[in-house]
């Protein structure tokens, strides 16, 4: 058995390691039964096959040394450490770094589309997805970060037809012109720097609403730098981030940071009730960041601490032919009747029209079901949350509201999600809807991003007077 021992490749934990995970501690049980160690010391065998002073042998000292005995509860914790992802990562960095074989990732979705899809090589959200939709959002996402990291102020927000089911009425002081447009022809990736070392612009905030796709997009953008040979770093998880760079793909833990990046490196943040915001040593890296957050306070408030020049750019949702196309793309994917349906009824949440879209009444009777749950007192607190960018990702208030981007894209507008999710909350509140609608419309009014939405309820008054 010792002679076995020696032989068989040592396990590091570590990304550049060739063994995968799952196979790896199948091979070791197998290996426990061929050799016929006793089963109650199956759990301490496993450290003969791992690499001293390695993430693997330190995870096991820590968490399962004298704290697990047996089997079936150490595979299930070390699956939940180390899973199969970490060999996608390297995968990941083979395709794109070291081959930057495009074609092996973006796919044309249509003949004589502009669109692409984008291979997924390890899980980015709930719902599994072999591929995503690269949407114009994301392309002009991504050429504003780079317009900003270089010293640029970021681009007008271009609206087009498909954008009226959610923008509200425009003012008489927007005017007219190129923020009016009827159609945009956005280009893929544009000529412009990634970053410049000495611009202090250093971090670029895309926010929008739970579901949007803000998490994808960071995935769009971190292949794109590897195709490019550019370092990028994404940070999903609280505690670790994955970094790409020429040396090829490593793991690192926060609490033993202490690198010096590259001046050209960007990091990628994905908040959410884990990650609030930036860890403090990646503020002082000197990289360049992008965080992707929903609107929640918490995980906005952090820059006015920090002496970063920041720019928070607002997410439009995907329009009704994005969202058809990227639709083959989903688990049990909905029809197209389905999709407009509900885009129609309830908005544009990819998350919610994955989840809902082909059980439209179990929605309505949902959300039907939070509304009558409201006092008007709740309602109004709801509209401050929004209005503060203080939403919980739980909300009601994201399926009865939408922020969306102003003129420019730091600038906000909010709505109601649309015409029918108002009309349940109006319903919610029959009995003194009209003195109701009167504050609705005066709390509305009163907020320049939000006069659009008091339309609404300005139109209810006129129906009880008349």
């Amino acid at each position: 058995m010792e002679r076995d021992v020696l032989n068989y490749p040592k396990f590091t934990g570590e990304l550049k390691g060739s063994l995968h995970p799952h196979d790896f501690i199948s091979n070791i049980h197998i290996f426990c039964l061929a050799s016929h160690v006793p089963t109650d010391a199956y759990v301490t065998t496993l450290p003969l096959f791992l690499a001293s002073d390695s993430i693997a042998m330190n995870w096991y000292d820590e968490e399962i040394k004298g704290k697990v005995t047996v089997w079936e509860e150490l595979v299930k914790k070390f699956k939940q450490r180390f899973p199969p992802q970490l060999s996608s990562f390297q995968e990941l960095y083979q395709v794109a770094w070291k081959r930057r074989d495009r074609n092996a990732l973006f796919q044309d979705v249509e003949p004589g589309q502009k669109y692409k899809s984008l291979k997924v090589l390890f899980p980015l959200t709930e719902d599994a997805q072999e591929h995503i939709l690269v949407t114009s959002e994301y392309r002009e996402a991504l050429s504003d970060a780079k317009r900003w990291f270089v010293g640029q102020t970021p681009s007008k927000t271009k609206f087009t037809e498909e954008d009226s089911y959610w923008r509200p009425p425009v003012s008489e002081s927007e005017g007219v012109g190129e923020d009016q447009q009827m159609d945009i022809d956005i280009p893929d990736i544009d000529d412009t720097e990634w970053s410049n070392p000495i611009c202090p612009y250093s971090t670029f905030i895309v926010c929008g609403m739970p579901g949007i796709g803000k998490t994808l997009f960071l995935y769009y953008v971190l292949v794109e730098r590897l195709l490019r040979n550019l370092p990028t770093c994404l940070q999903t998880e609280p505690h670790r981030f994955i970094y790409w760079c020429a040396e090829g793909v490593s793991e690192i833990h926060l609490d033993r940071f202490r690198w010096t990046l590259p001046k050209d490196v960007w990091f990628l943040v994905d908040s959410n009730q884990d990650i609030i915001c930036p860890h403090s040593d990646i503020l002082a890296s000197g990289a360049r960041i992008i965080q992707a957050a929903s609107p929640r306070r918490a995980r906005l408030r952090w820059t006015e601490k920090q002496s970063a020049y920041t720019y928070k750019w607002f997410m439009k949702p995907s329009p009704l032919r994005e969202l058809l196309m990227m639709r083959r793309y989903w688990p049990s994917p909905p029809t197209e009747k389905e999709v407009t349906t509900f885009v129609r009824d309830y908005g544009s949440s990819t998350r919610l029209i994955i989840l809902y879209a082909a059980r439209p009444d179990e929605y309505r009777l949902d959300l039907q079901s939070r509304i009558d749950r409201l006092t008007f007192d709740q309602l109004e607190k709801r509209v401050f949350e929004i209005r503060g960018l203080d939403v919980a990702d739980n909300s009601v208030a994201h399926w009865i509201f939408g922020i969306y981007p102003g003129v420019q894209r730091d600038r906000i507008t909010v709505n109601y999600s649309t015409s029918e999710v108002f009309g349940l909350l109006k319903a919610a509140f029959s009995e003194n809807w009209e003195s109701y609608a009167r504050d609705i419309y005066r709390l509305f009014k009163s907020y320049r991003p939000m006069q659009g939405g008091a339309g609404y309820p300005a139109s209810t008054i006129t129906e009880c007077s008349s």
